[in-house]
């Protein structure tokens, strides 16, 4: 025993002395709880603890991988998970920190270099991005958009939520999360092969639902699992030349359902495209004015009379007339779960087919209740004749298949080159647009359309070229996909709604729930901005003025002020800009609106949809100052047939005598077939004057026009002079002068006739300097008169008169004092109407303003303060309510970098 305590003493001994040679290396557990150290920055420098220029805690963020990226924000991110995902629900996922808003402006971009290749990474709300005209032109992508260059090669990839992407914080807040979204991918190469560059493009438009799992997922797109039931399917046929008073005959119309036709008669009523029931029944008030719905509600409630065929057993439709027909379906949850659904429809003459549904939105709403159960679709068109005839030799059977739009895809390759004096270009692109029938398991279906075109050009000699161009737009292709969604009421129209006071009817009164997104804008002046956009403040709200803008500082040249009115509008700026009507230029088109000024509502296609044709021209230049181009060129519409022909031959001098004197003189003329209805957007004139309210947007108002078809079989010449003189500097001295007569050819519609048009604009300005005070005095004189001998046209015989003085007086090196006049109690500005003379009007402007322009921390401030007064007497006094007087004084402050040319 005693060995053995013995031994244990030694152990102990031993295990004694380990603990003391490992003492420095280990403590006990304490139940000590540790406080913060003082820390001294004198030595070590401040850090801060969490928080930076984000202004929030920032968290350490790994990649998938777990891998460590940064101690950062998540100010970006995109996902979609389906209903096999594990860790999260599906849905699709955006979300956009306000620090992607506050701090980065709404754009992020990585760039990187690898062996000769650069790439830059963008995600933005504002992306311009452009592919081919025929693809992909938006100016403004919200998406991702990824740039790859190198060894001769350009590539782009390009992805984005379309339907709702979200502009603002709160609207990606209440958008983060969908089950159903619509998305776009693209791609674009290009490279060169010798002088050749050749690329290739992708885009697909399709809808998604992250609720089926990834064995529904489809390029083709699929309609979401909350599709409604439907009711009703509407056909309807129109008179596809209702403005040259042809007509539609409609002899059956037969509904296969499910592969089988069924013996459903339809329900025949007849409607006018003006004849609008100004109470809107069906609340289509507020929908965009290119858009229609059926008359449902009343349908329903059985307030239309119905038609009966007429003795030959068809249905006819003449001038702006058509006709609906009404096909009642099974009701799924008693009769038959309908699939499939289309149409045979025997008809004949000038005729074009829409069709529409209407659907059950809410089901447990009572039948003769509409309003609160029904909804319904927009009118698709889906077929049109080739020929315009009127004896019933184009009697066919068409057919269609029925279904809502799921996805958009267009894929194809172009070409160009430019190689001693000959130039080639030519694309041709593929169009897939699929369809399936509104039911989970509803058939499929695709319209396929083609676009393309060849230009070429070849320098025959120094002075002589000659070229040519044929192109092809199908009336079924399209870059544009159509989503009807309910769910789309998220964005406006409920408590909470992002953009509540863009669309105080909610996304239904505004655009029935359905939302058209295209792959190529309609941006006709080519700005930051497109022309139309569901959301107000996305579209181009300062005015859309196309081929405007020479000066090249990215504003329109009519519109330097960056405001809602047209330059000359305003007084004092309209001293350099004239309104359409005194502009020279080619009108290809003959809709009466000079192309470069031409805004209309299509996507900016090359050429207009629904259009085949070929040019051929030539040009010569005998000497350098003068140039003779001669051509012809044909265009016909594949639906609808509308043809527009022209032989036609222009001469334009253009001759500068320096220091004395520049002019211009054009003369073109032109054998004109055109029958194509050519809309578009133009400024209509105030009742009580073309000036009325020069500082208002009351002063005018931009219609939609259509086109009178003024040269169905005409002959045209128009005539353009322009002098400018400097020769007595420094007054200067311009002069511009357009006459055009249309010698119209008797149609089936009208008789011979001779319209005449002329207008000319003068003006001069002097300019007087001493030391720091300058006097500008200005005058500018506008006429124009329109005449024709049938009295078809308008009458027009009006002028304009603008005397103006403007002072301006250097005070300081920053700051200046102006006070300019436009009209004078003496001399005052004249508008007079010669055919309506009660409209007459004088006015007169003044303005006294200060501007301060100085720097501060590395930028320019600008202050510019003052008080603007307009007087305007009607000369006819009976009318003298309309006489205005008002002032206002204004005061604004700007800040940004002065160019150093100013």
């Amino acid at each position: 025993m005693s060995s053995r305590l013995h031994n244990s003493c030694r152990l102990c001994a031993i295990a004694c002395l380990v603990l003391l040679v490992i003492a420095g290396e280990a403590a006990g557990q304490l139940l000590f709880k540790e406080k913060p150290r003082y820390e001294n920055y004198g030595e070590q420098g401040y850090r801060q603890y969490g928080r930076g220029l984000v202004g929030r805690s920032t968290e350490y963020l790994f990649d998938e991988m777990g891998e460590f990226l940064m101690d950062g924000i998540e100010v970006y991110s995109l996902r979609e998970d389906r209903v096999e995902a594990e860790r999260v629900p599906a849905g699709s996922t955006m979300r956009k920190h306000d620090f992607y808003y506050r701090f980065i402006n709404g754009l992020a971009i990585v760039r990187d270099r690898y062996k000769g290749f650069t790439t830059q990474l963008l995600v933005g709300d504002h992306i311009r991005t452009h592919f081919t005209p025929l693809t992909l032109d938006l100016a403004a992508l919200n998406g991702i958009r990824w740039d790859l260059q190198g060894k001769g090669h350009r590539f782009s990839l390009l992805t984005s939520r379309r339907d709702r992407p979200g502009f603002t914080l709160q609207g990606a807040a209440a958008t983060r999360r969908l089950n159903f979204a619509t998305y776009l991918l693209g791609g674009h190469w290009e490279s060169k092969l010798g002088p050749i560059n050749l690329g290739a493009t992708f885009t697909n438009q399709y809808r998604i639902d992250s609720l089926v799992g990834t064995e529904g997922s489809s390029i083709r797109g699929m309609l979401p699992s909350n599709v409604e039931d439907q009711q009703l399917l509407v056909v309807k046929v129109a008179n596809a030349q209702e403005r040259l008073g042809d007509h539609v005959r409609v002899y059956d119309v037969i509904l296969t359902l499910n592969g089988e036709q069924r013996d459903i008669k339809p329900k025949v009523t007849r409607h006018d495209e003006r004849e609008i029931d100004p109470l809107y029944p069906n609340g289509d008030r507020g929908f965009p004015e290119w858009q229609s719905i059926p008359p449902y509600k009343q349908f329903i409630l059985e307030q239309l009379p119905l038609e009966e065929p007429g003795p030959e057993g068809d249905f006819r439709a003449s001038g702006t007339e058509y006709l609906l027909f009404w096909f009642e379906l099974p009701d799924p949850k008693e009769e038959e779960d309908i699939q499939q659904a289309s149409f045979d429809i025997l008809v004949a003459d000038n005729y074009e087919v829409w069709v529409s549904e209407v659907y059950i939105e809410v089901p447990i709403a009572q039948k003769i209740d509409p309003g609160q159960r029904n909804r319904v679709s927009y009118f698709s068109k889906v077929a049109g004749n080739d020929k315009a005839v009127v004896d019933r030799s184009n009697l066919r059977w068409v057919r269609f298949e029925y279904g809502r739009q799921t996805g958009n895809m267009v894929f194809g390759a172009h070409a160009e080159t430019h190689v001693k004096g000959f130039e080639f270009a030519a694309e041709y692109n593929v169009n897939l647009s699929h369809f399936q029938y509104p039911d989970l398991a509803g058939t499929r279906h695709r319209r396929t359309g083609f676009a393309y075109f060849v230009k070429v050009e070849k320098s025959v000699t120094s002075r002589a070229s000659a070229g040519g161009e044929f192109f092809n737009i199908d009336p079924e292709y399209s870059t544009k996909i159509t989503v009807q969604d309910d769910g789309f009421e998220e964005l406006a129209g409920i408590s909470g709604a992002p953009y509540n006071t863009e669309l105080p009817q909610g996304f239904g009164g505004h655009y029935n729930n359905t939302m058209e997104m295209d792959t190529v804008d309609d941006n006709d002046d080519k700005d930051p901005f497109p022309d139309f956009h569901w959301l107000v403040h996305e579209r181009d709200t300062d005015g859309v003025f196309p081929g405007l803008d020479a000066n090249l500082d990215g504003r329109p040249d009519v519109n330097e002020n960056d405001n809602a009115l047209p330059d000359y509008y305003e007084p004092f700026l309209l001293y350099n800009v004239d309104p359409d009507d005194f502009v020279y230029g080619d009108d290809l088109n003959n809709n009466g609106i000079i192309d470069v000024r031409e805004n209309d509502r299509k996507p900016d296609y090359p050429y207009d949809q629904n259009r085949r044709g070929w040019h051929l021209f030539t040009t010569w230049k005998p000497t350098p100052p003068l140039k003779l181009i001669a051509g012809r060129y044909n265009t016909w519409q594949l639906w609808g047939g509308g043809a527009n022909n022209v032989s036609y031959a222009k001469l334009e001098l253009h001759r500068d005598l320096p220091a004395l004197a520049t002019f211009r003189v054009v003369d073109f003329f032109k054998r004109v077939e055109d029958n194509i209805r050519d809309d578009a957007f133009r400024i209509a004139r105030n009742t009580s004057g073309l000036f009325s309210l020069p500082f208002s947007t009351a002063g005018f108002t931009r219609v939609f026009a259509e086109d009178p078809l003024l040269m169905q079989d005409s002959w045209v010449n128009t005539a353009f002079t322009e002098i400018k003189l400097y020769r007595f500097r420094p007054l200067h001295l311009r002069f511009n002068g357009l006459w055009e007569t249309n010698r119209q050819g008797a149609t089936d519609f009208r008789g011979d006739n001779w319209l005449r048009r002329w207008s000319m604009v003068l003006r001069s300005d002097y300019t007087w300097s001493r030391g720091n005070l300058s006097v500008i005095s200005q005058v500018k004189f506008m006429a124009q008169k329109v005449v024709d001998d049938e009295g078809e046209v308008a009458p027009v015989h009006e002028s304009f008169f603008y005397p103006i003085c403007k002072v301006e007086y250097q005070m300081t090196r920053d700051t200046v004092v102006r006070m300019g006049a436009q009209g004078f109690p003496f001399l005052k500005s004249q508008y007079r109407n010669l055919w309506q003379r009660d409209t007459s009007f004088s006015t007169q402007d003044y303005v006294v303003s200060l501007t301060n322009v100085s720097s501060y921390s590395g930028y320019q401030l600008g202050i510019n303060v003052g008080y603007q007064l307009h007087l305007r007497r009607m000369m006819d006094r009976a009318r003298r309510f309309e006489d205005r007087d008002y002032t206002f004084f204004f005061l604004r402050m700007v800040a940004g970098l002065r160019p150093t040319n100013y």
